[in-house]
């Protein structure tokens, strides 16, 4: 389908506004996200005229005679920024870059291992969906919060500790250069940040950002970007399919994932969404990626689960974390077309365990069937036969395996009183 602007600007408002939670010090606000956005398709405004006030003479003065000069103040010399990896300190906690990358316009710096023990990011940076190769940003101290990009920094007091955070829009000092090109997905820059905060959180030094996330080049979606991004965006296409003026509001999206690698990745999501004055609606996708880029393979209907159609079926001798999501999700779409033909199936997830030993396994699906409240959850037992593990039967609710020894145990009943 070709897009005009119009419509591609009504794709990525909807994105904006429909997508999930990112990283915890990643977002910015969704209204300055959909101004960006906006921005990238409009073309350039028209210069403005200012015109000035007439100079006031006053008694004494010669209108003729120029003005003395200001003496200029000196200006203090930039601190130089060290050639050397980002480190510093952060709330008092030592930071060293661990990874960095770009996203919506926001840089992200990381310090420790996954899941990381402090990060500093910094918004605004470029619009939505677009790179800022060769940004350079200079804010002083008494920089106005308006004109200053927002700074977020991120750290925990211990090792297990939740992440605390906070913001800063002004009082802070920042030099910030990032490389005029994108080369092998990553762009070089370098930095100097120091925070107003009691602890004078400062981190310098140089560091390679990893591009991330789905992005307009040239006024064209990158279909190459693996992020769940690029699927909702992909999904809303699907939506104004036929009609780009279609009314669509209070979009979001739930389970959107992405599995394998290369060419052979794949991609699910659920959008909800309502249409006009109709009733809100679902609708489930399935993706993969082809030649490079990705597309929609596929619609689910609602009383579908995606892990029971697969592009290639499992073999019975596949890898147990695989192959039981696969074969308890035929189980259970079969059993509930039976049970609530009518119904959607929401919210699926699977574990999976096994004892090798004994050739024994268990998958606890949880799910919540339409109309539903609260979840259901069934555990299907496994078993490695000649011909590879195969369902057996699902659990009675008073039974359990005991992987220590390959039994099911069954659960007395409590004594009536």
């Amino acid at each position: 389908m070709a897009l005009d602007k119009k419509t591609v600007i009504q794709l990525a408002v909807l994105v904006v506004l429909g997508g999930a939670a990112a990283a915890y010090f990643l977002l910015p606000d969704s209204g300055a996200l959909v101004d960006s956005v906006v921005g990238i398709f409009e073309d350039k405004p028209a210069a403005t005229t200012v015109k000035k006030a007439p100079a006031i003479k006053r008694r004494g003065e010669d209108a003729s005679a120029p003005a003395a000069a200001p003496a200029k103040p000196k200006r203090a010399a930039a601190p130089v920024i060290p050639n050397e990896p980002v480190k510093g300190m952060v709330s008092g906690k030592p930071f060293s870059l661990e990874r960095a990358y770009v996203q919506n316009g926001v840089l992200v710096l990381l310090s420790g291992k996954d899941p990381a023990t402090a990060g500093v990011s910094i918004h605004g940076l470029s619009k939505a969906w677009d790179v800022p190769a060769g940004k350079n940003v200079k804010v002083a101290a008494d920089t106005k919060a308006d004109s200053a990009p927002g700074v977020r920094v991120s750290w925990k007091d211990d090792a297990d500790g939740a992440p605390q955070s906070r913001e800063f829009k002004d009082h802070y000092t920042l030099q910030l250069e990032l490389g005029a090109e994108e080369k092998d997905g990553k762009i070089p820059g370098k930095l100097l940040l120091t925070l107003p905060d009691d602890q004078k959180s400062t981190v310098a030094g140089t560091f390679n950002a990893e591009v991330r996330g789905f992005r307009i080049v040239n006024g064209k979606p990158d279909l190459s970007a693996d992020a769940t991004d690029t699927l909702e965006y992909l999904t809303l296409q699907e939506l104004l399919k036929g009609d780009p003026g279609r009314n669509i509001a209070d979009v979001t999206f739930h389970d959107q994932r992405l599995a394998g690698s290369g060419d052979a990745m794949t991609g699910y999501l659920e959008v909800r969404y309502r249409a006009g004055d109709a009733a809100p609606t679902a609708e489930r996708y399935q993706f993969m990626k082809a030649q490079g880029e990705w597309k929609v393979r596929g619609q689910l209907k609602l009383t579908q689960i995606d892990e029971a159609h697969p592009v290639k079926a499992p073999g019975a001798k596949a890898p147990y974390a695989e192959l039981f999501p696969y074969l308890a999700a035929r189980r259970l779409e079969a059993e509930l077309a039976k049970r609530s033909p009518k119904k959607g199936v929401y919210d699926v997830g699977f574990e999976s365990r096994i004892a090798d030993k004994y050739k024994i396994g268990q998958c606890e699906v949880s799910y919540r069937l339409e109309g539903a409240a609260e979840p259901t959850k069934i555990s299907y037992l496994l078993r490695n036969k000649a011909k590879g593990w195969q369902i057996e039967r699902a659990l009675r609710a008073n039974e359990k395996i005991n992987f220590d020894n390959g039994r099911i145990e069954v659960a007395k009943a409590a004594k009536k009183k």
